[in-house]
């Protein structure tokens, strides 16, 4: 993806576009790219983390009193962040919870789960069938940002074949133009999957190879940071994954939705999701 004279983030169908243009300011205020490496189980577990997901001391850290959930621990509240610590998974227009809830083909409503979870109970479980999806959403409708972050820890029970899971997607919430989205293979495999509509009907699917796998019945940390030249960097349990360029599709478009859970999968699966985050 090249420089555009506009500070865009455009996407179609399922995959991300991004028309960035130079950022003056504004990237300071990103958290870290770094995820943390989840390890999932109890609070103790993971320790305090900081904005970029990190673990850390207490000591020097710039939040106020001890963290109780993940989202306790910015100094400076990204633009989402839901850790399901308030017990809510959808309350439209709260910066710490989803905004909607969408299932197709049997897919079960998500669920808190205070058994397993990633830094602090309970976790959101998606359960479905194969063919179908559940997921939870949170659309910005009016934001057309050129540099963002998005992450999120999963936990993929054994026996999923291919699964598609967190996503971005570009364009108003009914009216997408792109959309990108991670897939994770039956071997554990991850890929990263971009697509947009092409002028003549049809759509490109570029996709890459993470070079870090997630296995099944463990807690994985996903942080996509995309800059103002389109230039994508995923890291996974905080080592660096990807780095790849995206495409740019001729569809500037103004709104981006941020999903969490499955939204396909071709197996009978459960999905579990803990700490999501996405600031711009």
């Amino acid at each position: 993806m090249r420089a555009a004279s506009s500070c865009i983030l455009s996407s179609v169908g399922r995959a991300v576009v991004v028309l960035g243009a130079v950022v003056v300011v504004g990237c300071s205020a990103l958290t870290s790219l770094d995820g943390y490496t989840g390890g999932g189980g109890t609070a103790a577990d993971a320790g305090p983390v900081d904005a970029a997901g990190t673990v850390v001391s207490d000591a020097g850290r710039d939040a106020p009193g001890p963290a109780t959930g993940f989202c306790s621990t910015f100094a400076k509240p990204p633009r989402l962040c839901v850790d399901f610590s308030g017990g809510v998974l959808v309350a439209p227009g709260s910066a710490s919870s989803f905004d909607d809830t969408f299932q197709k083909l049997g897919g079960q409503p998500p669920v808190l789960d205070p058994a397993l979870f990633a830094t602090a109970a309970p976790s959101a479980r998606f359960v479905i069938p194969g063919g179908g999806a559940s997921q939870l959403s949170r659309s910005f409708p009016d934001d057309s940002p050129s540099v963002l972050e998005f992450g999120m820890s999963m936990r993929v029970a054994s026996g999923a074949e291919a699964n598609d899971l967190m996503e971005i997607r570009l364009g108003k919430p009914n009216d997408w133009k792109a959309a990108l989205f991670a897939r994770r293979l039956p071997d554990g495999m991850l890929q990263l999957w971009e697509v947009y509509a092409l002028t003549d009907g049809g759509s490109a699917a570029p996709r890459w190879t993470l070079s870090t796998m997630m296995p099944a019945d463990t807690w994985t940390r996903m942080v996509w940071r995309v800059d103002a030249n389109g230039k994508i960097a995923v890291t996974v349990d905080g080592s660096l994954a990807l780095e790849a360029q995206l495409e740019e599709p001729a569809i500037p478009s103004a709104g981006i939705t941020f999903v969490a859970g499955y939204t396909d999968t071709t197996k009978d699966s459960t999905v579990w999701v803990d700490d999501v985050y996405a600031d711009f």
